[in-house]
């Protein structure tokens, strides 16, 4: 593969699946493929947000200040990155 891109997306992975897909595309990639991960939301501070049934339980990462998004089902956890 030479290159592959990520929009909207890598917020959403949970747990290690970051770095596990970093690792996995650096193996498909061919020498000099590039992978672009564009996060479309960015806020002022790291912080995630979770629907209610999985707000509090510990998705989240911990340095994140966590928020509960109440117009939807279904989010584990969304991280946010800091502008």
């Amino acid at each position: 593969m030479r290159g592959a891109s990520l929009h909207c997306a890598f917020e959403m992975f949970a747990g290690d699946d970051d770095v596990l897909f970093v690792q996995e595309a650096a193996r498909l990639l061919v020498p000099g493929g590039r992978v672009v991960i564009l996060p479309l939301y960015m806020y002022t501070h790291y912080c995630a947000y979770s629907t209610p049934e999985y707000w509090g339980r510990g998705h989240s990462d911990p340095a994140a200040v966590e928020y509960v998004r109440m117009d939807t089902w279904g989010v584990l956890s969304s991280r946010k990155a800091e502008i």
